[in-house]
């Protein structure tokens, strides 16, 4: 029954698109979220004004040109959050952060022949997170953003490391200690810096005991899809919804980034219909195009200016959103209520 919720998904939420979209004129529309990282100073100001008018909440990156720009943005919305990235455990090779770290060897991780640890997917070095020097730079880089920042964003902030991004694993690495150090790491930043603190890793993290208690959201990377796999089964889908609706029980910010094709129609309104199960007033919303992520990341779809209100039922999750009479995951809104998907058997 995996391929029924898929195509029921598509079908329910292909008519949400085409049959609310003109109906919901005025109501609120979704929260949206875009990653601009090292891409923002290349804005014009045309550009800027439609990421203003447009988005909520803006990820800027490390670069000096990029974060000077974002005072021009924040100027032409106010109320516009902006976040500046910051890297939990890993340094970039050429960054101004890189270098003031290099001559301190204790700050990177190291393999059981002493070597550096570097990252298969991007350049990157693994740091020591136990590594108090390390804490001290994270809090320092966060607090050097300017006025115009809201907070950081933590990327790669996972309980856990990720095995299969790096060809060896840091000498006497142990799950459950790098858990507590980050948890840690989070606690330490929140409670040095002004802004908001959110991270990526939020359907690791709620699985921590505390691992949210210092924070003040997560990403969910990969909501729904991934970079390797654009269809999506009942499990993951019913895991995601579940970590949305959990997040905002807890008060903190859901934010969901899909990966997937802007070609492809049917993913996009998928990605959606599924976010659409689980949002609430605290979540927020971001699709990314897997082909042109790094070369286009202002990235803006008709399906966005959806407005359904806010949902009418909250559910403890997502099983709870089954309505009997038809089998179909239902949740309700001020404009109509939206049929989402078939449950599978």
């Amino acid at each position: 029954m995996k391929k029924s919720l898929y195509l029921g998904l598509i079908i329910c939420s292909a008519l949400v698109y085409s049959g609310l979209a003109g109906s919901a004129k005025g109501a609120q529309r979704t929260r949206l979220s875009v990653g601009l990282f090292d891409k923002l100073h290349t804005f014009s100001q045309a550009q800027l004004q439609f990421t203003a008018d447009n988005f909520d909440e803006v990820i800027v990156g490390q670069w000096e040109a990029d974060i000077e720009k974002a005072s021009a943005l924040k100027s032409c919305n106010p109320e516009i959050s902006i976040i500046g990235y910051l890297n939990s455990k890993h340094l970039f090779p050429g960054s101004a952060r890189y270098e003031e770290c290099a001559d301190n060897e204790e700050i990177f991780a190291h393999d059981v022949r002493g070597n550096r640890i570097k990252s298969l997917d991007f350049d990157q070095y693994l740091t020591d997170i136990h590594n108090p020097d390390w804490t001290v730079k994270t809090i320092q880089w966060a607090n050097r953003l300017p006025p115009a920042f809201d907070g950081v964003f933590l990327d790669v902030a996972q309980p856990i490391l990720v095995e299969f991004n790096y060809r060896y694993l840091p000498k006497g690495y142990n799950p459950s200690e790098h858990a507590i150090a980050m948890k840690e790491l989070l606690y330490n930043v929140k409670h040095n810096t002004q802004g908001m603190v959110v991270f990526n890793g939020l359907e690791d993290g709620l699985e921590y005991d505390g691992y949210t208690d210092n924070v003040d959201g997560g990403l969910i990377e990969g909501f729904i899809f991934s970079r390797l796999r654009q269809d999506a089964d009942f499990e993951r889908v019913n895991n995601h919804v579940n970590v949305l609706i959990e997040s905002g029980k807890r008060g903190i910010i859901g934010a969901v980034s899909v990966k997937g094709c802007k070609e492809n129609i049917n993913s996009r309104m998928f990605a959606l219909a599924c976010y659409f199960l689980g949002e609430n007033e605290l979540s927020i919303y971001n699709f990314v195009d897997i082909n042109n992520e790094f070369s286009n990341p202002l990235q803006y779809y008709p399906e966005y200016k959806i407005g359904l209100g806010s949902p009418v039922n909250y559910p403890n999750k997502m099983e709870d959103l089954l309505d009997p009479d038809t089998n179909l995951l239902i949740r309700h809104c001020p404009i109509n209520h939206c049929v989402m998907a078939e449950r599978p058997e």
